[in-house]
């Protein structure tokens, strides 16, 4: 009783952390991340479906008045056994689905997955429905919204009328599907001196049959400055090795293959000469080219045109059939791209 007045204990339960009074709301959510901010086990690493946010509702100040008095004191628990997470997709070996069906299940273990064919009736439906621009989609019915984890994908998701869409950028594989697919089609976004898109690259050139003839177009992750002015995520230097690269592919196209061997070996210099002539180009005539600044405003205007269009960015994108961004994320999906360009027709 004496502890309880030094410490100025009014209501229970009143808890302590590390010699200091909690000071949030006494929930089963608000608990478990206080205790797992404080160890390492791997019991953390998943949230308990019957841990939530809404049991209680006491505060310090409140005590447990209140706590249980209506059917929502356990609306993580209700809700995770009724959501529904519809995933309307194709076929496409590139959709990542496995991957986020694991980080949907993590954050609700009881939901209701099913898995739509965008060719199908109900597939079809959905999509006019819902307003989708891109597949594979993901919509969670609407009472996910119950659940206490709904908190850590709310900015990642938008209402649409019953449901709540996750936003396509999120997975970033998808395919745009207002696009008309010109089958065979493959693009390359790639930062010249970014390093994945180097090691990647390099494996391409190795293991790619015949990559000369795959009919393969490289783009550029090029923006403008607040100026007006074109540039790249790694300013100047990229900027000036991004043109050498699209000068090549307009006036050298035989060539490109042979300058991109030498490059990848050694990205980070810009001392690029003895690439050039180890491609069989003059260093000189590449020059004047590349200083043509008309000629190389429109080619750089091209790039970001067509970045904007089809609404991509980063280091390494693949863009396939004019409609579908496909975003590596591991060995397993490089291989299956490799796999994917051998299987096609020379071009």
């Amino acid at each position: 009783m004496q502890k309880r007045k030094d410490a100025k204990i009014e209501n229970s339960p009143t808890l302590f952390v590390d010699g200091k009074r909690f000071s949030g709301s006494i929930t089963s959510l608000a608990v478990y991340n206080m205790i797992c901010g404080r160890v390492t086990d791997a019991v953390c690493d998943n949230v308990p479906a019957g841990i939530s946010m809404n049991d209680g509702q006491s505060s310090p100040d409140e005590g447990c008045a209140g706590a249980g008095d209506d059917d929502s004191a356990d609306t993580g628990v209700k809700a995770a056994q009724n959501i529904t997470h519809y995933i309307i997709t194709n076929d496409s070996p590139f959709n990542n689905l496995d991957k986020a069906v694991a980080a949907t299940k993590k954050l609700f273990p009881k939901i209701d997955i099913r898995r739509i064919d965008y060719d199908s009736k109900e597939g079809q439906e959905m999509v006019k429905k819902y307003r989708i621009k891109y597949i594979p989609a993901y919509l969670f019915s609407e009472n996910v919204v119950r659940h206490s984890n709904f908190e850590q994908i709310k900015n990642i998701v938008t209402k649409r009328f019953d449901a709540y869409l996750l936003r396509y950028d999120v997975m970033k594989s998808s395919i745009a599907i207002e696009r008309e697919p010109v089958p065979g089609k493959l693009e390359v976004l790639c930062s010249s001196m970014s390093p994945k898109c180097n090691s990647v690259m390099k494996r391409l050139l190795d293991e790619v049959d015949n990559i000369q003839n795959r009919g393969i177009t490289f783009h550029y992750m090029v923006v403008k400055n607040p100026e007006g002015e074109f540039t790249t995520r790694r300013g100047q230097p990229e900027l000036e090795e991004d043109v050498r690269r699209l000068v090549i592919a307009k006036y050298f196209p035989d060539n490109l293959f042979n300058y991109l061997r030498q490059k990848v070996e050694d990205y980070q210099t810009t001392y690029w000469e003895d690439a050039v002539i180890a491609a069989g180009i003059d260093p000189k005539t590449l020059k004047r080219l590349a200083r043509d600044e008309e000629k190389v405003a429109k080619m750089l205007a091209d790039e970001l045109d067509w970045l904007l269009k089809r609404n991509v960015e980063g280091d390494l994108v693949f863009y396939i059939n004019d409609n579908e961004a496909v975003y590596l994320y591991d060995e397993d999906g490089l291989n299956r791209f490799i796999s994917y360009i051998n299987s096609g027709p020379d071009r």
